[in-house]
């Protein structure tokens, strides 16, 4: 038996044509076991992100949302640190 998709081969284009045009790419190397346990933690604890088929949407448990407010957070926190040191 075969595989079956529901995409289209003019969405899938149109899909490589947005991530070309508007996302960056960034790999990341985890400690054996870490990817599970990012995606499960996704899961628990990442909400959904806009609006479905709107851009911008992620889906609740998406790893990739995690990631981004991880870094986005973490990047927030450090210069908010920062700054407080700067007053000190």
């Amino acid at each position: 038996m075969g595989s079956f998709s529901f995409t289209s081969e003019a969405q899938k284009e149109r899909t490589k044509r947005y991530r070309e045009a508007k996302l960056d790419r960034l790999e990341v190397y985890l400690p054996k076991g870490q990817r599970q346990i990012v995606k499960e933690h996704a899961k628990l604890f990442q909400p959904e992100i806009g609006e479905a088929g709107k851009e911008g949407y992620s889906p609740a448990g998406s790893v990739s949302a995690f990631v981004n407010r991880a870094i986005r957070e973490t990047m927030e926190r450090d210069t908010l640190i920062a700054n407080i040191k700067k007053r000190l």
